[in-house]
């Protein structure tokens, strides 16, 4: 979707169209809803409404593609950042979100392994109660591969809640 979204902004002169993607694994239910006359092909459940909150909540975390833990841990071999735990709505306790930054190829690579381990000792400091500025910054300059982590990692520092321990 991102390939085809930035082939699509390359072609057309106007403002670039951005979207934000909320992916949650669980049971759902799909199929045809509603009656003979008018009904429609959806999926209805917890899990559809987790992945709608996280859609809407890639503005505030200011990345493209948000992801459970559940689904994180479903595909372990893609390149996965800890992005903190929100409060959805309609949900009793925080939830633990992931960006996604890519392929297993870029999780592999020498340059996201540097970025992990740097936002890995960032979120320490964070959960620790500081203010982590030194270690935002040296994320933010491995990030150079993916220029959307950028804007990330510019709003950690607001989002200091969402990484508070549970």
């Amino acid at each position: 979707m991102r390939e085809a979204l930035d082939r699509l902004n390359l072609s057309r002169d106007a403002k670039p169209i951005a979207i934000g993607i909320g992916i949650a694994s669980g049971p759902a239910l799909v199929g045809n809803m509603g009656f003979e006359q008018r009904f429609d092909y959806s999926c209805v459940g917890e899990t559809v409404n987790v992945a709608s909150r996280l859609e809407s909540a890639c503005r505030t975390v200011a990345y493209d593609i948000l992801a459970t833990s559940q689904t994180r841990d479903a595909a372990p071999e893609l390149a996965w950042l800890d992005a903190g735990a929100l409060a959805l709505k309609g949900m009793s306790e925080r939830e633990p979100i992931h960006i996604l930054l890519g392929s297993q190829t870029l999780a592999e690579s020498p340059a996201f392994r540097q970025l992990a381990l740097c936002h890995q000792t960032m979120l320490a400091t964070l959960r620790a109660g500081d203010a982590a500025g030194t270690e935002i910054t040296a994320c933010r300059a491995l990030a150079g591969f993916d220029p959307r982590l950028d804007a990330f990692y510019a709003v950690i520092a607001a989002r200091r809640a969402d990484f508070a321990p549970a």
